[in-house]
């Protein structure tokens, strides 16, 4: 879990307030430029589950990639389909134009 942190939330980034679902555990980051956001979500359930995540602000975010670890993957590239495996971290990655 701390790999998912500390590979994409940098020194200098700040913490952002957010609303989610009290089943998952949501922090998000945000460089100090305001160009990039990272979501870290945990899904410490043994089951599946579908997780919606919106990042909004000044710019018009789109999300530019995620990074999972679960049973099989340490940190590895997906393609995010806003399901997560049980007992998993996701990443999600947020650019402004």
């Amino acid at each position: 879990m701390l790999k998912q942190f500390s590979r994409f939330v940098r020194p200098g980034w700040v913490r952002m307030a957010v609303t989610a679902d009290p089943a998952r555990l949501v922090a998000a980051f945000r460089s100090p430029d305001k160009k990039a956001v990272a979501v870290v979500v945990i899904n410490s359930d043994g089951v599946p589950g579908e997780v919606d995540v919106r990042v909004t602000g000044d710019a018009a975010y789109r999300l530019t990639g995620a990074h999972q670890t679960d049973r099989t993957r340490e940190c590895a590239p997906v393609e995010w389909n806003g399901t997560m495996p049980a007992e998993s971290v996701t990443t999600l990655l947020y650019k402004a134009p």
